[in-house]
């Protein structure tokens, strides 16, 4: 595997939704290191922090993209993913990925913030919140998104063209 350096002057779309995708990684303190890295399965790039998993697929992209993990360093100008020689298990995220549709609803325009906090909310009958932390990437995101619930305290589902981004609730 060869080191994958994505300038963002150079394809801006590119480093936009790699963007999104590591905001999801772990933290660099925390202790399980294969969350702190990013995956990339036959054209996905995938990274999770247990709380929440953010999936790009670029499998239309121009730009070939090997299968295996990265380690992860993102500055203002560019993200650099380093292959991870002994990279652990990556969570197998399709299995995090909800089946079916569930309850669905378009979201665009102003206030998308609020927005998904009324769905959560009202979905879990007032007993369950999202992380506002991790709504600012789908905020930062162009486009229309629809966000599919499914059973209380269950996932929520955030999809827009290419992204996807699995939040799940905290129980109040």
């Amino acid at each position: 595997m060869n080191t994958i350096v994505i300038e963002k002057s150079k394809n801006n779309d590119f480093y936009q939704n790699a963007a999104f995708v590591v905001s999801a990684c772990a933290d660099k303190d925390d202790p399980r290191l294969v969350l702190q890295n990013v995956l990339i399965d036959n054209g996905k790039m995938i990274a999770t922090d247990a709380n929440r998993l953010h999936l790009n697929d670029f499998t239309d992209s121009s730009l070939a993209l090997e299968n295996g993990q990265y380690s992860v360093t993102k500055t203002a100008k560019q993200i650099v993913l380093l292959p991870v020689n002994d990279p652990g298990n990556f969570p197998d995220y399709n299995r995090v990925i909800p089946l079916g549709e569930g309850a669905k609803t378009e979201l665009s325009g102003n206030y998308i913030v609020e927005k998904i906090i009324a769905i959560v909310a009202i979905k879990n009958d007032g007993h369950a919140a999202v992380n506002l932390n991790y709504l600012k990437p789908i905020v930062d995101a162009n486009g229309p998104w629809t966000i599919s619930t499914f059973e209380k305290l269950g996932p929520v589902k955030l999809q827009n063209c290419t992204k996807t981004a699995i939040i799940m609730p905290c129980n109040i």
